[in-house]
């Protein structure tokens, strides 16, 4: 950053997202600002193997009314200025062209709804005590019921590890959090350094889900890059080997294999809005790359 203000030793460069509140003044020294998409998808992975969350986060319409508290487009606009993709499912919808399906261009399957993720909670058998925290009133595998596992008088309270170091995730997990208690889910925010995250966070699954490493409930490490195109594979198939919270779904499987073969963009449009609606990660906005360049 000082060295673009400086004017005098560099004509393009990228700027951290720690300064994006500095784009109006590099703009009024002549320079201009361009936001590059990042070939990647970004979430929020849950534990399906923690031993005290996991029974509340396999949990479906848990995780549906945490998407239907996030609010995406406010998160871009509030807090990345604009230089974001809301990432309304697996597909970035900025620069992925044909990728993206029609689905997600619509702001995906779930858009801010506190309303609904109360509704949600309530026909589940929850007592739903917003900016408090939630319990499971009827405890059971019934359709109103809250889910197997899940005990009487459970809380809805959760801790989320994330990378530390950046006020931009910190503001953002901020407002998740308290747009959360809407419904009465309480996030405990703890940010770690990245090198602490992946040492000490476990792949997680049915065959391998000791303690030691699989303590953890939800951790977000930032985004998780694309390996040759835009689908899941390695990310969101069972076993994936960057499908840290061990989601497993035979269909998820299937899509992922036929994207792989078939052509066009149908099959892959499938894979990508059953993924979106499944939510093996709970979506959250993707930061761009800010490049900054001389106006000239």
């Amino acid at each position: 950053l000082d060295a673009l203000r400086s004017g005098s030793s560099l004509t393009v460069g990228s700027l951290p997202q720690n300064d994006i509140s500095q784009i109006p003044i590099l703009k009024s020294e002549g320079y201009d600002a361009a936001s590059q998409p990042i070939p990647g998808e970004s979430g929020i992975y849950p534990n399906f193997y923690n031993a005290k969350a996991g029974p509340i986060l396999s949990q479906l319409y848990v995780r549906q009314a945490m998407e239907d508290l996030i609010n995406r487009p406010q998160i871009v606009s509030s807090i990345y200025h604009g230089y974001a993709d809301p990432a309304n499912g697996p597909i970035p919808i900025h620069g992925f062209g044909q990728w993206v399906s029609p689905l997600e261009k619509r702001g995906g399957p779930y858009p801010y709804d506190p309303a609904k993720a109360v509704s949600l909670l309530k026909s589940h058998g929850w007592k739903v005590n917003p900016n408090g925290v939630s319990t499971c009133e009827s405890p059971g595998a019934g359709a109103s019921e809250c889910g197997a596992g899940i005990l009487r008088g459970q809380a809805l309270s959760l801790q989320l590890l994330y990378s530390s170091g950046s006020t931009t995730s910190n503001d953002e997990f901020a407002a998740i959090a308290s747009s959360e208690e809407q419904a009465g889910i309480k996030l405990g925010l703890k940010p770690e350094p990245f090198n602490t995250l992946v040492s000490t966070v476990g792949v997680c699954n049915a065959s391998s889900h000791p303690a030691s490493t699989c303590g953890w409930q939800l951790v977000y490490y930032g985004y998780e890059p694309y390996s040759l195109y835009p689908a899941g594979d390695g990310i969101f198939n069972t076993d994936g080997s960057g499908n840290q919270g061990g989601y497993s779904s035979a269909e998820e499987d299937r899509l992922i294999n036929e994207t792989e073969y078939g052509s066009g963009t149908k099959i892959f449009y499938q894979y990508e809005d059953y993924t979106a609606e499944q939510l093996p990660q709970l979506w959250v906005p993707l930061p761009s790359n800010i490049q900054v360049y001389k106006s000239n």
